[in-house]
């Protein structure tokens, strides 16, 4: 493993976010007109990018490895929900901040922070469709689960869940992905551009928001939170660990091992805050939760690593 490649990566997530924190704290950008760039992403950015993972030409896995690779992500995620409901209940978190502290667990950065930390390991062809495979039902479980946990309780009349909006244009972009690359579907090149195009902006776009979110937040509460640092040692170190002895017997292939590892141990995912904005919520605890374990994964990815 190459330290330089999470250096490098380190470095471009925080002046991202950077840049988001200035122009919040330099008056350009309103923490309030962060909800309409956290809507374009939810809602147009983020579903390109899921398409655009699957429009490539490269199929360098089998089926049986994509079977294997789907099966994990499947009971992973299954962890990390059941992990999710219970955690914040046995650890005693404050009711107002359980529903946040369940999405910190449940989703990770495996998109931005996955795929070069991995590409830079493994190479971009080998890994680039496994993480993709983990990215849909990480998107499906964002667009459903995730915006159930956040709707179910909202304070304006106790919106209830509806089965309707499971087909929002998350799950419909995740659909479109499955059938393109199930079906080997070649897009015009000015659509597939086009896509490319959309999903680009999501990364960086994703990163200032967080920064925008974060202008509006102490500093210092982001190394002052107890709860936080307990989230962190379970998503970082415990879950990780725990899975290369859990996985390691029934999984033969050293890379798809390693894939699903360290994707298990990426630090939280900004699509908590991204959700928490869209929904008028308190982006407060996820932010701080984002900042905090990305700084310390720069620690505890090296120590996953040293376990493969």
């Amino acid at each position: 493993m190459s330290i330089n490649v999470i250096l490098n990566q380190m470095g471009v997530i925080f002046l991202l976010i950077m840049t988001g924190f200035l122009l919040n704290r330099k008056g350009i950008v309103k923490f309030e007109e962060n909800r309409l760039l956290s809507t374009l992403i939810v809602n147009v950015f983020n579903p390109a990018l899921i398409i655009s993972g699957v429009l490539g030409d490269e199929k360098t896995a089998t089926f049986k490895e994509m079977m294997q690779v789907t099966l994990l992500a499947v009971i992973i995620y299954i962890i990390l929900i059941v992990l999710g409901l219970f955690y914040p209940k046995i650890t005693k978190i404050p009711k107002k901040d359980q529903v946040m502290s369940n999405l910190m667990i449940l989703f990770s950065n495996i998109g931005f922070m996955g795929i070069p930390v991995l590409s830079g390991i493994y190479g971009k062809e080998v890994i680039l469709l496994y993480i993709t495979i983990f990215l849909i039902p990480f998107n499906i479980l964002v667009y459903t689960y995730g915006i159930f946990l956040l709707t179910k309780d909202l304070k304006s009349g106790r919106e209830k869940f509806q089965i309707k909006k499971i087909f929002n244009i998350g799950v419909l972009a995740c659909i479109a992905a499955i059938i393109i690359f199930a079906f080997g579907i070649r897009l015009p090149k000015f659509a597939v551009s086009t896509i490319n195009y959309l999903g680009s902006v999501t990364i960086p776009l994703s990163m200032i928001t967080i920064g925008i979110s974060l202008g509006a937040t102490r500093l210092k509460e982001v190394f002052s939170d107890i709860q936080l640092y307990k989230v962190a040692v379970l998503k970082l170190l415990i879950l990780p660990i725990t899975l290369v002895f859990l996985i390691r017997p029934f999984v033969d292939n050293p890379v798809i091992l390693g894939v699903t590892v360290i994707l298990a141990g990426m630090p939280i995912g900004n699509i908590s805050t991204l959700l928490a904005n869209e929904y008028d919520l308190d982006s407060d605890l996820p932010t701080r939760g984002i900042v905090l374990t990305t700084l310390l994964s720069l620690i505890t990815l090296p120590i996953v690593f040293m376990f493969l």
